[in-house]
């Protein structure tokens, strides 16, 4: 939980409508390791403000688990999207070509926005 609720509550919903004036968005994922060993997910989003100025938000950090009754990453990626009312307005994801990301993205399930490997 963040030790300023009130301050990212205000944030997150200045972020929210912002938002709502792109019209397309993408995404980067990163998966890491905590020192603990404990796997992460984080995902950043860009789009271009109506300004035409280039903007980043992080979505969000979480936790991954091996175990198989936690969120896949496509349903961890998924959750963030629906958070952020961002669905729709995916147009691709980008995320590293770390094994650990190539053996969480599942090829029998299809994407509707392409994602690169880089």
């Amino acid at each position: 939980m963040s030790p300023h609720p009130g301050r990212y509550n205000s944030t997150k919903e200045k972020t929210m409508r912002d938002l709502e004036s792109a019209e397309f968005v993408s995404l980067m994922a990163d998966m890491s390791s905590s020192i603990n060993m404990d796997g992460c997910l984080g995902v950043t989003r860009h789009y271009i403000t109506p300004e035409a100025k280039m903007a980043t938000v992080v979505l969000g950090v979480r936790k991954f688990y091996p175990n198989p009754h936690r969120p896949t990453f496509h349903e961890a990626k998924t959750l963030l999207m629906s958070e952020w009312g961002i669905t729709s307005k995916v147009q691709c994801m980008v995320t590293d070509s770390a094994p650990k990301i190539i053996l969480k993205c599942p090829t029998t399930q299809p994407s509707p926005y392409p994602m690169f490997c880089t």
